[in-house]
């Protein structure tokens, strides 16, 4: 059962598992909710407290995206982290989820003792993997149908969008046509918010200055089944973080919590808990 907590102008619902261990919260991506993690909440309650949440806008969090979105999910983060005393903790993100996560660690360091992503959408980081012909008919570029799908989603093509997001950066069973009527649906249903939220530039391209003045370590993987520009764009993110660590699953995808919850919750655990800053 969900509990709720008032952050800002809005409600954030979110769920605990565990009683133990360091506080580890679970930061969604674009196009999910906290239902993402169910899988996996079980591994990691093992040797943590775990909270996962709906960002605004997802699940069962009411509203929108503001117009700066990044901040303002960073902004909804800290104040759940205050009301519900879990901190600092461990922030486990995947996807657009990355964005917030890290600001957070710069702007409230004192909240953040750790921080683990699973391929966030940084593809402003490589302009040579965005303008590098993509492999499609008619040599069209990453980066225009990156755009293309951001569009889609701000003006209603939700089906066409989580097609073509998936086509991007999917691991080949996670393309459209390998999902289930239900799953598909959960996609459109999220289309809409996930372009507003990609509408913020920092989503997919942050600050330079954010990311070198992250102060704790950082973990940031990808799937051992996901097209390769994704892992190119994480190796470009490690060089800019200071204390960071780059992993190659050895298998999995984008939603890697989802398919292959044992093979990731094995690989952030064992990062968690051997390189952990102990809170100050």
């Amino acid at each position: 059962m969900a509990q709720r907590v008032r952050v800002g102008s809005g409600e954030i619902a979110y769920e605990r598992t565990g009683v133990a261990g360091d506080p580890v919260v679970l930061v969604h991506g674009g196009w999910d909710d906290r239902s993402t993690w169910d899988r996996a909440v079980g591994g990691l309650a093992v040797a943590f407290q775990v909270l996962s949440y709906d960002r605004r806008g997802h699940g069962d969090s009411p509203g929108r995206p503001a117009a700066g979105a990044v901040r303002a999910d960073a902004a909804d983060l800290a104040e759940l982290l205050e009301a519900t005393g879990l901190h600092p903790a461990h922030l486990l993100a995947q996807g657009y989820g990355a964005a917030p996560a890290l600001t957070l660690a710069l702007e409230r360091p004192e909240l953040v003792r750790g921080i683990a992503l699973h391929e966030p959408p940084f593809f402003g980081l490589a302009p040579e993997i965005v303008t590098a012909e993509a492999e499609a008919p008619g040599g069209e570029t990453l980066g225009a149908r990156w755009r293309r799908t951001i569009g889609l989603a701000a003006s209603g093509r939700s089906e066409n969008a989580a097609a073509e997001f998936l086509e991007l950066v999917g691991a080949p069973t996670e393309r459209w046509g390998r999902r289930a009527p239900d799953d598909r649906a959960r996609f459109s249903r999220a289309a809409a918010t996930w372009g507003r939220e990609m509408s913020d530039p920092e989503a997919s391209d942050p600050p330079r200055s954010l990311l070198r003045g992250i102060p704790v370590p950082v973990l940031v993987s990808s799937g051992g089944d996901s097209p390769e520009p994704t892992r190119a764009v994480n190796d470009r993110l490690v060089t800019e973080l200071p204390n960071a660590t780059s992993v190659r699953l050895h298998e999995g995808g984008h939603f890697v919590q989802r398919t292959d919850p044992d093979l990731w919750v094995g690989v952030v655990g064992g990062f968690l808990l051997e390189r952990n800053v102990p809170p100050t």
